[in-house]
């Protein structure tokens, strides 16, 4: 019989006898027709990367692109990409710190782009490419509304504007200071044309409001008890800001801002997987859009720990880096993303190269093996025995390659029947050679078990869709 379960998200909780799902390097779309295999969710091969382009500095820090032009951060310097993989170094002596690198440009309006770093910011103008330097201090992150750069000072917990159309100038008296809460601001995300301001404990919304002495000012209505759990712990989905809360009662919860108020996305396992972790400092939040998914990617370097969510099915997967030398999932090392030439740019946090995240290549940074997980619910029958006389997969077969790894692609199954707490061998079975279409990958005589889980491992580097399952029980 078809088993629906098997092509779903992850949803590991605090104990794993109440469910031990788990989704690695797949993402669960929607087939909408309602026609095929009758299959509600396929299981996705999340997309792999080539190299773009190998930068002189390290690390990457920031992307960005406007008008078919791409800037990335690196070390200290800024480099604009070139569609043909090539570089040209345009900023130069930008401080560092902890921070990535946040941009902003007013377009035709100033022919500005703005880099800030290590609390300055830096211009370049875009229409000769002559380098400015830095123009004012104090600022951590900036953005851009309405011909106005805006810069977020967190220590000081300031809103500063530049000049009407000019990135170049910072009048000293253009800012305003938080008076709503005592906790500082933390992060911005400008949206939908406001500027949702985070501190540590409460959130708010600022407007223009078109005064002529500072044109921005707090939405009275939008202010709420809730804040993000620190710096660049939130991003801007399509639209929606995302963000990891902190508060006082706690921290690990994410959210979506609908409007003024925020709404949960994480579901409780998450949430409690994030208010696990011992680091937290480092979360970087980013998205990006692709065949009709918006993935929102909140990554922990130190907790090794990588969660994508994906409201086009409401669910959450992992993304994680197989770091084959030490036999361990990372958080993933793609990181920050933007969208040029036609192609999706993601840059490596712990080297200096920007590469092109593509659906037609399966293997991760550094060329390593993308190694997919699926983990599946628990199966039981009160306190039944069950047998399972076969177990199927409807995979896409035929993918394997003409030499190499993936020439004979392995799928690598194995189970528990402790309700995943411990793992028999695996047993491994082929989804067929190059053109062999046929192939029907199925394991016969799976034993018996009260609670069984099992999992599914595949790092070939082709593309395994996963359609249907299929599970025999008597």
């Amino acid at each position: 019989m078809r088993w629906d379960a098997f092509t779903g998200p992850g949803y590991t909780p605090q104990s794993i006898i109440a469910d031990a799902q788990r989704t690695v390097n797949w993402y669960p779309q929607l087939i909408e027709s309602g026609q095929g295999k009758n299959a509600r969710f396929s299981l996705e091969p999340c997309w792999g990367v080539r190299k773009f382009v190998e930068l002189p500095k390290a690390p990457i820090r920031g992307l960005f692109a406007l008008n078919n032009r791409a800037f990335a951060g690196a070390g200290s310097a800024v480099y604009e990409l070139i569609d043909n993989g090539t570089y040209v170094e345009r900023m130069s002596g930008i401080a560092t710190d902890q921070y990535p690198v946040t941009w902003a440009s007013n377009g035709d309006a100033g022919n500005q782009l703005a880099a800030c770093s290590g609390d300055r910011v830096y211009v370049l103008r875009l229409n000769t490419n002559v380098y400015v330097g830095a123009v004012t201090s104090d600022v951590t992150m900036i953005d851009y509304l309405d011909g106005y750069m805006l810069g977020l000072d967190i220590n000081e917990s300031r809103l500063r504007i530049s000049d009407f159309a000019n990135a170049e100038t910072w009048t000293a008296s253009q800012n305003s200071q938080r008076n709503t809460a005592a906790d500082r601001w933390q992060h911005m995300i400008v949206a939908n044309r406001l500027i949702y301001l985070f501190g540590s404990e409460t959130s708010e919304c600022w407007a223009n409001l078109g005064s002529s002495q500072f044109p921005f000012g707090a939405v009275i209505e939008s202010f709420r008890q809730i804040g993000i759990m620190n710096p660049f712990a939130g991003c801007n989905a399509g639209g929606t800001p995302l963000f990891v809360v902190g508060s006082k009662e706690g921290r690990g919860t994410i959210v979506k801002m609908n409007g003024y108020d925020p709404v949960r996305i994480s579901d409780h396992a998450v949430a409690q997987t994030i208010q696990q972790y011992a680091t937290v400092t480092d979360c970087r939040a980013y998205s990006y859009s692709a065949f009709d998914h918006i993935f929102g990617i909140f990554s922990f370097p130190t907790a090794r720990g990588t969660w994508v969510y994906d409201p086009t099915v409401n669910d959450w997967h992992e993304r994680l880096f197989w770091n084959a030398p030490l036999t361990r999932y990372d958080a993933s090392r793609q990181l920050f993303h933007c969208f040029a030439f036609g192609k999706h740019l993601v840059g490596d946090p712990q080297g200096n190269i920007v590469y092109e995240l593509t659906p037609d290549v399966y293997t991760d940074i550094n060329a390593q093996p993308i190694r997919r997980v699926r983990r599946t619910p628990h199966l039981h029958r009160e306190d039944d025995w069950i047998t399972y006389p076969r177990f199927a997969l409807d995979v896409e077969t035929g993918v394997g390659l003409a030499t190499g790894q993936g020439w004979d692609p392995q799928l690598m199954l194995r189970w528990s029947n402790n309700g995943g707490r411990t793992w028999g061998n695996d047993h491994s079975r082929s989804a067929g050679k190059a053109g062999e279409y046929t192939a029907h990958p199925e394991w016969r005589r799976c034993g018996r078990a009260r609670d069984r889980v099992f999992e599914l491992v595949t790092s070939d580097p082709v593309p395994y869709r996963i359609i249907n399952a299929y599970l025999d029980t008597n």
